[in-house]
Protein backbone atom coordinates (compact mmCIF):
# COMPACT_ATOMS: atom_id res chain seq x y z
CA UNK A 1 0.00 0.00 0.00
CA UNK A 2 1.44 3.40 -1.03
CA UNK A 3 1.84 6.44 1.14
CA UNK A 4 -1.47 8.30 1.02
CA UNK A 5 0.20 11.60 1.83
CA UNK A 6 2.23 11.47 -1.38
CA UNK A 7 -0.59 10.69 -3.81
CA UNK A 8 -1.54 13.62 -6.06
CA UNK A 9 -5.18 13.56 -4.89
CA UNK A 10 -4.27 13.68 -1.20
CA UNK A 11 -1.68 16.42 -1.82
CA UNK A 12 -4.25 18.43 -3.74
CA UNK A 13 -6.81 17.97 -0.96
CA UNK A 14 -4.19 18.99 1.61
CA UNK A 15 -3.40 22.13 -0.38
CA UNK A 16 -7.09 23.02 -0.46
CA UNK A 17 -7.37 22.40 3.30
CA UNK A 18 -4.45 24.75 3.93
CA UNK A 19 -6.11 27.43 1.78
CA UNK A 20 -9.30 27.01 3.83
CA UNK A 21 -7.26 27.24 7.01
CA UNK A 22 -5.55 30.39 5.74
CA UNK A 23 -8.94 31.93 4.90
CA UNK A 24 -10.17 31.12 8.41
CA UNK A 25 -7.12 32.85 9.93
CA UNK A 26 -7.56 35.82 7.61
CA UNK A 27 -11.12 36.26 8.83
CA UNK A 28 -10.04 35.99 12.48
CA UNK A 29 -7.18 38.44 11.85
CA UNK A 30 -9.52 40.98 10.29
CA UNK A 31 -12.00 40.64 13.15
CA UNK A 32 -9.22 41.26 15.67
CA UNK A 33 -8.00 44.33 13.81
CA UNK A 34 -11.56 45.66 13.59
CA UNK A 35 -12.07 45.16 17.34
CA UNK A 36 -8.68 46.75 17.98
CA UNK A 37 -9.70 49.90 16.10
CA UNK A 38 -13.01 50.08 17.96
CA UNK A 39 -11.27 49.64 21.31
CA UNK A 40 -8.71 52.29 20.45
CA UNK A 41 -11.41 54.77 19.41
CA UNK A 42 -13.25 54.11 22.66
CA UNK A 43 -10.08 54.89 24.62
CA UNK A 44 -9.10 51.33 25.61
CA UNK A 45 -5.55 51.44 24.33
CA UNK A 46 -4.45 48.31 26.23
CA UNK A 47 -7.37 46.28 24.86
CA UNK A 48 -6.64 47.63 21.40
CA UNK A 49 -3.01 46.54 21.66
CA UNK A 50 -4.00 43.05 22.81
CA UNK A 51 -6.46 42.63 19.92
CA UNK A 52 -3.87 43.94 17.48
CA UNK A 53 -1.28 41.43 18.74
CA UNK A 54 -3.86 38.63 18.47
CA UNK A 55 -4.58 39.76 14.91
CA UNK A 56 -0.88 39.72 14.05
CA UNK A 57 -0.62 36.15 15.36
CA UNK A 58 -3.55 35.09 13.19
CA UNK A 59 -1.79 36.81 10.28
CA UNK A 60 1.35 34.73 10.89
CA UNK A 61 -0.75 31.56 11.01
CA UNK A 62 -2.49 32.61 7.78
CA UNK A 63 0.88 33.10 6.06
CA UNK A 64 2.13 29.70 7.23
CA UNK A 65 -1.02 27.95 5.97
CA UNK A 66 -0.81 29.76 2.62
CA UNK A 67 2.86 28.80 2.26
CA UNK A 68 2.00 25.14 2.86
CA UNK A 69 -0.83 25.39 0.33
CA UNK A 70 1.52 26.89 -2.26
CA UNK A 71 4.11 24.16 -1.89
CA UNK A 72 1.56 21.34 -2.04
CA UNK A 73 -0.38 22.84 -4.95
CA UNK A 74 2.83 23.53 -6.86
CA UNK A 75 4.13 20.02 -6.20
CA UNK A 76 0.93 18.38 -7.45
CA UNK A 77 0.87 20.47 -10.64
CA UNK A 78 4.55 20.19 -11.47
CA UNK A 79 5.79 16.87 -10.11
CA UNK A 80 5.71 15.11 -13.48
CA UNK A 81 6.65 18.09 -15.67
CA UNK A 82 10.13 18.65 -17.09
CA UNK A 83 12.03 21.73 -15.95
CA UNK A 84 11.11 23.60 -19.16
CA UNK A 85 7.41 23.57 -18.20
CA UNK A 86 5.80 25.39 -15.27
CA UNK A 87 2.16 24.99 -14.21
CA UNK A 88 0.84 27.88 -12.10
CA UNK A 89 -2.73 26.62 -11.60
CA UNK A 90 -4.02 27.14 -8.07
CA UNK A 91 -1.51 29.82 -7.13
CA UNK A 92 -2.26 33.42 -6.30
CA UNK A 93 -0.58 36.05 -8.48
CA UNK A 94 2.25 36.95 -6.08
CA UNK A 95 2.98 33.27 -5.45
CA UNK A 96 2.95 32.51 -9.17
CA UNK A 97 5.38 35.31 -9.96
CA UNK A 98 7.84 33.97 -7.40
CA UNK A 99 7.63 30.52 -9.00
CA UNK A 100 8.17 32.02 -12.47
CA UNK A 101 11.30 33.80 -11.32
CA UNK A 102 12.61 30.69 -9.55
CA UNK A 103 12.11 28.53 -12.63
CA UNK A 104 13.65 31.04 -15.02
CA UNK A 105 16.68 31.32 -12.75
CA UNK A 106 16.94 27.51 -12.66
CA UNK A 107 16.71 27.27 -16.45
CA UNK A 108 19.36 29.97 -16.83
CA UNK A 109 21.74 28.14 -14.46
CA UNK A 110 21.23 24.87 -16.33
CA UNK A 111 22.15 26.63 -19.62
CA UNK A 112 20.56 23.91 -21.72
CA UNK A 113 16.97 25.18 -21.74
CA UNK A 114 16.07 27.44 -24.65
CA UNK A 115 12.37 27.89 -23.88
CA UNK A 116 10.15 27.82 -20.81
CA UNK A 117 6.46 27.03 -21.22
CA UNK A 118 4.43 28.71 -18.47
CA UNK A 119 0.95 27.26 -18.03
CA UNK A 120 -1.24 30.07 -16.71
CA UNK A 121 -4.64 28.67 -17.64
CA UNK A 122 -7.57 30.47 -19.15
CA UNK A 123 -9.14 31.91 -16.00
CA UNK A 124 -11.85 29.26 -15.70
CA UNK A 125 -11.33 29.02 -11.94
CA UNK A 126 -11.03 32.77 -11.36
CA UNK A 127 -13.87 34.91 -10.08
CA UNK A 128 -16.17 35.69 -13.02
CA UNK A 129 -13.83 33.72 -15.31
CA UNK A 130 -11.48 36.70 -15.57
CA UNK A 131 -7.83 35.72 -15.96
CA UNK A 132 -5.48 36.96 -13.28
CA UNK A 133 -2.31 34.94 -13.77
CA UNK A 134 -1.79 35.45 -17.49
CA UNK A 135 -1.92 39.27 -17.49
CA UNK A 136 0.21 39.44 -14.34
CA UNK A 137 2.87 37.10 -15.72
CA UNK A 138 2.86 38.95 -19.06
CA UNK A 139 3.34 42.27 -17.27
CA UNK A 140 6.18 40.78 -15.22
CA UNK A 141 7.85 39.35 -18.34
CA UNK A 142 7.60 42.74 -20.11
CA UNK A 143 9.04 44.53 -17.08
CA UNK A 144 12.00 42.14 -17.16
CA UNK A 145 12.36 42.68 -20.95
CA UNK A 146 11.87 38.97 -21.61
CA UNK A 147 10.79 37.77 -25.04
CA UNK A 148 7.69 35.59 -24.98
CA UNK A 149 4.79 34.37 -27.12
CA UNK A 150 1.15 34.27 -26.03
CA UNK A 151 -1.01 31.14 -26.37
CA UNK A 152 2.00 29.05 -27.39
CA UNK A 153 2.10 26.07 -27.58
CA UNK A 154 -1.63 26.32 -26.80
CA UNK A 155 -4.21 28.62 -25.22
CA UNK A 156 -3.50 29.36 -21.59
CA UNK A 157 0.27 29.20 -22.04
CA UNK A 158 3.15 31.61 -22.44
CA UNK A 159 6.39 30.57 -24.11
CA UNK A 160 9.48 32.42 -22.85
CA UNK A 161 12.54 32.45 -25.11
CA UNK A 162 15.43 32.12 -22.67
CA UNK A 163 18.32 32.25 -25.16
CA UNK A 164 17.20 35.69 -26.38
CA UNK A 165 17.33 36.87 -22.77
CA UNK A 166 20.84 35.75 -21.76
CA UNK A 167 21.45 38.68 -19.43
CA UNK A 168 18.32 38.10 -17.38
CA UNK A 169 18.87 38.69 -13.68
CA UNK A 170 16.18 39.84 -11.29
CA UNK A 171 14.72 39.45 -7.85
CA UNK A 172 11.06 39.93 -7.02
CA UNK A 173 10.61 41.94 -3.86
Amino acid sequence: MGNLLSSPKSLEASGERYRQEANKYAKLRNECFSRSQALYQSGDKQGAKEESERGKEYGRKMDMANNKAVELTFKVNNISLPKDKLDLHGLYVKEALLKVEERIQLCKREKNVDFLTIIVGMGNHSADGVQKLKPAVETWLRQKNLTYSVDTPNRGCLLVELRKNEGFRCIIC
